[in-house]
């Protein structure tokens, strides 16, 4: 502020900084000056199943369900007016699913018998919705200069990692359908919206909505009598 001699002091709650014959930008402050809106989930989750039978492995026999239902949403709310050298706003959706450790069989089952039916069923079911919402009136203003000239960035993701391993051995009969993996999604989303909203930026502005997937399974079948599969 420029000084102004008739003015023991200034109370800055009640000062008009709009008035220009008291008040001038000179320059910009030094400093981070970065603002990051974030949301983020991960679902780390598996499993371990093992069988052994002398006889029969029949029926249902090893079974195991994995269900993952996760919603992410990172918004900037309507009329929000945001200034900042870098703006960061990001939604991720993280699953992940690895191997279990030294090569271990998420599902084993092992018998000297017969194997009838669904032997071993491995099911991963995965539902994800992944947003960046920018609502109606919002101001996303990133300030800089030609060095330092700052960037706006907006980043749906969805990250998979999702590795499954089964192994069915017998030394009898294997008949009907021994051993599955399934890995499957019902929604697999990642999306930005940007409603009626400024955004401006003398860097770059980035809006991406993505995903990227790791996916394996593994599946053992052994028999040392007679097999059958359907």
């Amino acid at each position: 502020g420029e000084s102004r001699s008739t003015v023991a002091a200034i109370d800055l709650r009640s000062e008009d900084f709009s008035n220009e014959n008291h008040w001038r930008v000179v320059g910009l402050v030094t400093g981070a000056g970065e603002v990051q809106v974030k949301a983020e989930h991960l679902a780390k989750f598996n499993g371990k199943i093992t069988v052994g039978s002398g006889g029969a492995l029949s029926g249902s026999g090893a079974v195991a369900d994995h269900v993952v239902t996760a919603d992410v949403r990172a918004e900037v709310g309507a009329s929000s007016n945001i200034t900042a050298r870098n703006i960061d706003v990001d939604a991720i959706n993280r699953v992940e699913k690895n191997w279990l450790s030294g090569g271990a069989d998420n599902i084993r089952g092992t018998t000297g018998g017969l194997v009838s039916g669904a032997g071993a069923s491995s099911d991963i079911l995965l539902d994800t919705n992944t947003q960046i919402v920018i609502a109606d009136g919002a101001v996303l203003n990133v300030v800089g200069d030609e060095i330092n000239p700052g960037d706006l960035s907006l980043d749906a993701l969805n990250d998979f990692v999702v590795k499954d391993k089964v192994s069915m051995i017998t030394g009898g009969a294997l008949a009907g359908a021994g051993a599955n993996i399934t890995i499957d999604t019902t929604e697999d989303l990642a999306k930005v919206t940007i409603g009626a909203a400024t955004l401006s930026a003398l860097g770059d502005v980035n809006i991406s909505a993505r995903g990227v997937g790791d996916f394996a399974g593994q599946l053992n079948l052994e028999t040392y009598g007679v097999g059958t599969v359907s």
